[in-house]
């Protein structure tokens, strides 16, 4: 996070219209991997300080996702990315119950999921800061580290594209 936190810079980005008018909805992805490792070195299967720092040096990329996000008085919206003040995608790491054969064998089904794997709702709601986040990950250690979980969410018109 250092590293982000120390190369971002302070921009606002405009959004168009169509772009605030969507901006109030999430779109998640949920992708899964599978620790093919042999079994002396299955601990080395994705160590979530690596994620963690890949994630930050990549939102470095997309610094969109560490802003607010206003409304001016004439409707049409902004996301501002402060250096000084960044509103930072809640990122978690957790591990579950579940081995990766089992949830290959139920072809990925939904039930097998932990509970709160999908860490936010449909709408765009503020996180646990009391701050609309524009991007949540959760990442999920499967039994024995037989594999992950990653859950990521981001605002609808981050995904679209901006302005």
């Amino acid at each position: 996070m250092e590293y982000f936190t120390a190369n971002v810079e302070s921009q606002t980005i405009e959004l168009a219209v169509l772009d605030t008018l969507s901006s109030f909805s999430n779109i998640p992805f949920i992708y899964h991997f599978e620790n093919t490792m042999a079994a002396d070195k299955r601990d080395l299967f994705m160590p979530g300080d690596a994620l963690q720092d890949s994630f930050y040096k990549t939102l470095l990329e997309f610094p969109l996702l560490a802003g607010h996000l206003y409304m001016g008085a004439e409707g049409r919206g902004s996301v501002v990315v402060d250096r000084n003040n960044l509103n930072l995608p809640e990122y978690r790491e957790s591990t579950c119950d579940v081995h990766f054969d089992e949830l290959k064998a139920a072809n990925y089904n939904w039930d097998l999921f932990p509970k709160d794997l999908v860490s936010v709702c449909v709408v765009t709601t503020a996180g646990a800061d009391g701050v609309i986040k524009l991007a949540n990950i959760h990442c999920a250690r499967l039994r024995d580290n037989s594999g992950m979980l990653l859950f990521a969410n981001m605002s609808h018109y981050v995904v679209d594209g901006i302005g």
